[in-house]
């Protein structure tokens, strides 16, 4: 729900205030920002989850004294909700638009379905990640999350700074969501 209300937050007010002000990012740049706020909203949540699991343990020796309440308000939550949701809408969103505007007419459609299946294929990987990974505390996953996020984002620098822009649909700096 928060992406539905922060794609128009970011289209109508947050880009042209960039914009007005010189700031002007590009694709790639806006993905590796993302990648950047996931890997922080990856790591905070790990620490959000350790304060979690003491207030739990506390609330265990306080319940043998008749005194059960949760010590970590929910309200903690949505800091990360909102790093995550904007670094999807970074990520995500803005990788689609590139997709779309860096490839020729005659293969739109192709280079999306392939977009999708890479998402897909990511996605299953990560399942088997934390599959494999579910004996480990929340905390520690969530903290090599945020370390696999910030080497992918690495990696994407690396390749961003010898990536030539081919572009088929309008200036490469546009910030739309169509």
């Amino acid at each position: 729900l928060l992406i539905l209300l922060l794609i128009p937050l970011f289209k109508r007010i947050i880009s042209p205030g960039l914009q007005r002000r010189g700031c002007h990012l590009s694709h790639l740049a806006r993905m590796k920002w993302g990648m950047l706020l996931a890997a922080l909203a990856f790591s905070t949540s790990g620490f959000l989850e350790t304060a979690v699991e003491e207030g739990a343990r506390l609330a265990e020796t306080a319940a043998d004294r008749g005194d059960a309440t949760s010590r970590v308000s929910i309200v903690w939550q949505f800091p990360q909700i909102a790093m995550i949701t904007t670094a999807e809408i970074l990520v995500s969103v803005t990788g689609q638009e590139f997709s779309y505007a860096n490839s020729p007419a005659s293969m739109k459609a192709l280079v999306m379905a392939i977009y999708f299946l890479t998402t897909a294929v990511g996605n299953f990987f990560g399942g088997v990640l934390y599959s494999s990974l579910a004996d480990l505390n929340r905390a520690v996953i969530l903290h090599l999350c945020s370390f696999f996020m910030f080497v992918t984002m690495c990696m994407f620098h690396k390749i961003q700074t010898h990536w030539e822009l081919q572009e088929f649909d309008g200036p490469e700096t546009s910030f739309s969501f169509t």
